[in-house]
């Protein structure tokens, strides 16, 4: 049975065993090089004070919960992204009635598209599949260790980070346009307005800055960084054919985060000179990641047909 969550299921959680189960999804700020990791209480957190943006459903088989589905707005409200999916992995039945049961009620909601992230080689890609998702793309983890690493590399002349302002946010769309294939583009932003929904919250908030790579004072690309304790994660997209190269725009980003420990970044399948540039630069590859979209259709209610001349 797939029914939306309440708080009795928390204590049905704890008494049924929670380390049985596997949170599935990878948010971005989940991301790491644990493949599987088993859910405790702290991993359910985001289940104790369901916000407005959050929707849970659960998967019961008498009194023992089989299966938590948790997902959250993205950037817009018609856009959910899956956070928490928790089931045995190799249970495809159970990921799938899941994933359709919060596609039902993001319907419900009138939510445009549900977006997810899971491990490249999950054995869970079979239920997702089934339950409607459509996998676009492919993206990879790179990690570098960085502590006790000098900062002091010379800049490159002509070449600065300039913050992105409310004002050139079309600008950095334009950069998104000409590094992404249309495939992509078509799931994620045909438009500004929609671009800007499905955009991961990552690069905003107290301790995330988002940057515009100029070049003599024009615009060549994007930086992105977020700090998360001693970890920080970054990404880039600098404009095909540009005189700017990820070399020279690498180090100035790993002087703004010099003060921490560890270096992340998720590059697409796309940002192939990214990735041969962060290999230079010392970074792994820890992970790889398949990003999956379900399109979801509205529940529209149906008008009611009245006689003309009736009252």
């Amino acid at each position: 049975m797939i029914r939306t969550f309440n708080p009795f299921d928390l204590i049905r959680l704890t008494i049924s065993g929670i380390g049985n189960l596997q949170n599935l999804a990878k948010p971005h700020r989940e991301l790491g090089p644990v493949r599987f990791r088993v859910m405790d209480l702290a991993s359910i957190k985001p289940l104790l004070g369901l916000a407005p943006r959050r929707y849970a459903y659960v998967q019961t088989r008498g009194l023992k919960i089989r299966g938590v589905a948790l997902a959250q707005h993205l950037g817009g409200s018609t856009i959910w992204e899956v956070i928490i999916l928790a089931a045995p992995p190799d249970s495809r039945n159970s990921i799938m009635d899941l994933l359709n049961g919060l596609t039902l009620g993001a319907g419900q909601k009138g939510v445009d598209r549900l977006f997810l992230r899971i491990v490249g080689a999950s054995p869970c890609r079979d239920g997702v599949s089934a339950a409607g998702f459509s996998f676009y793309l492919q993206e990879y983890l790179y990690r570098r260790n960085i502590r006790n690493i000098s900062s002091t590399e010379p800049g490159i002349p002509g070449v600065a980070l300039q913050p992105v302002t409310r004002g050139n946010e079309f600008s950095v769309y334009q950069i998104y346009n000409a590094v992404f294939p249309y495939h992509v583009r078509e799931v994620e932003g045909q438009t500004l307005e929609y671009w800007k929904q499905t955009r991961d919250r990552n690069w905003q908030g107290r301790n995330a800055g988002q940057f515009l790579v100029l070049h003599h004072g024009q615009v060549v690309g994007w930086v992105g960084t977020r700090e998360q304790g001693r970890f920080g994660y970054f990404n880039i997209m600098i404009r095909p054919g540009s005189p700017v190269s990820f070399e020279d725009v690498l180090p100035m980003v790993e002087s703004r985060l010099s003060h921490l420990d560890t270096l992340l970044c998720l590059a697409s399948e796309f940002a192939n000179s990214l990735m041969v540039a962060m290999e230079a630069r010392g970074y792994t590859l820890v992970e790889e990641y398949s990003r999956a979209v379900r399109r979801v259709t509205a529940r529209i209610k149906r008008p009611s047909l009245v006689p003309i001349g009736a009252e």
